[in-house]
């Protein structure tokens, strides 16, 4: 398992900041093991991050809840499995019914 996705699965949400800083929520969860953990693995998360909005960018990952699960739609639109969310051809989210 990633650096990422262990932090995300202890219920954080993890993002990059411009300067290269690692943004981890909720804030007073963070232990100072938590904390050398995400130093140590820095390199991997930001590079996952990155890889995240790399798909995000093509469609392949919900740009609401980061999550590959969806199903295809036709026509280039897809619909996460996980949240309300419609993405693809045309660029624009869209929560829809669930």
């Amino acid at each position: 398992m990633s650096a990422l996705a262990e932090l995300r699965g202890q219920g954080f949400k993890v993002s990059a900041s411009g300067d290269g800083r690692i943004a981890l929520s909720p804030g007073p969860s963070l232990t100072p093991d938590l904390i050398s953990y995400a130093r140590l693995h820095k390199p991997e998360i930001l590079a996952d991050l990155a890889e995240e909005e790399v798909e995000v960018a093509a469609g392949l990952r919900c740009p609401r809840c980061r999550q590959l699960d969806y199903r295809p739609l036709g026509g280039g639109r897809r619909r996460c499995l996980r949240c309300p969310t419609t993405f693809g051809a045309s660029g624009v989210d869209q929560e829809v019914e669930a």
